[in-house]
């Protein structure tokens, strides 16, 4: 009985001292961690994204590169070469379509703001009007 006490005095006392030695100081990772955070968590190339509803598309969305920093501590995403929006709206047995253009937009999450800018090109397409706003 002395001989397993024994040994478990010193099985403990040998975990407690790897416990103690096996910690290590992480700031230098942690560092990293938060130099890390102002890249994007995503990157996409040649981006095209549909939207649709009730079988009818809504929305078509394409750019070069789309950046995602959801990891930001205000997200958003952003367009650095540009995107290209196509709004559909179907109304009765019409269709009004609007394609908008920028060289550059960033887009915040949070506050579903839109910031579009450089070359801005808003075109509106009823029947055989054109409107075109820059």
């Amino acid at each position: 009985m002395k001989q397993l006490n024994h040994i478990l005095k010193i099985t403990i006392t040998a975990m407690a001292v790897i416990c103690v030695l096996s910690c290590d100081d992480n700031l230098k990772a942690i560092q990293k961690m938060q130099i890390a955070s102002n890249e994007p968590m995503g990157e996409v190339k040649e981006m095209l994204l549909k939207h649709t509803d009730s079988g009818l598309i809504k929305v078509k969305m394409s750019g070069k590169t789309m950046l995602d920093f959801s990891n930001d501590m205000y997200p958003y995403t952003e367009f650095p070469d540009g995107i290209h929006v196509v709004v559909y709206e179907h109304k009765n047995d019409s269709l009004l379509e609007t394609n908008i253009t920028a060289d550059y937009a960033i887009m915040y999450s949070e506050s579903d703001l839109v910031d579009l800018k450089g070359n801005v090109s808003i075109v509106i397409n009823d029947s055989n009007i054109t409107f075109q706003i820059y």
